[in-house]
């Protein structure tokens, strides 16, 4: 069985973001940055500043910083705003006054929940129970194992 490419645009500040899936990855397209949700990976390709976990009994939070705001892309074209199942992904975009988030839903075989990714930080959330491992290369890309 074959699976289908999805692509989609939303707006994101004065541009936009870009997604593109198939299965069970999702890839979010920026000006200057590049980030990929696998089943057990997260993939962020920008300028990063820091990377943390916050971790209590129940759930673990890794949060990524970048070095600067991310940029949207020159928009094409606009497929949706505010909400979109992508896929097998719930994609949701809440702009507000001060910063735009995205936030996706990943679905149930992926080892982490939701993503949510802001215009300075992406914050993964999962279980407590799940280790994570890390991949870096200074100040360009950052990849999270989740096992």
């Amino acid at each position: 069985m074959r699976v289908q490419e999805l692509r989609a645009c939303t707006r994101y500040g004065s541009g936009a973001a870009c997604f593109r899936t198939r299965g069970d990855f999702l890839e979010i397209q920026f000006e200057n940055a590049y980030i990929a949700l696998e089943p057990r990976t997260l993939i962020v390709e920008a300028p990063i500043a820091a990377h943390r976990e916050a971790v209590d009994e129940r759930r673990k939070r890794v949060i990524v910083e970048f070095g600067e705001e991310i940029k949207p892309l020159t928009p094409n074209r606009i497929d949706f705003v505010g909400r979109a199942a992508l896929g097998l992904f719930e994609v949701r975009v809440t702009d507000l006054e001060f910063d735009t988030y995205i936030t996706v839903v990943t679905p149930g075989g992926h080892h982490y929940e939701y993503v949510v990714v802001s215009k300075r930080l992406v914050y993964v959330e999962m279980s407590a129970k799940k280790k994570t491992y890390y991949e870096e290369e200074p100040n360009k890309k950052l990849i999270l194992y989740i096992v």
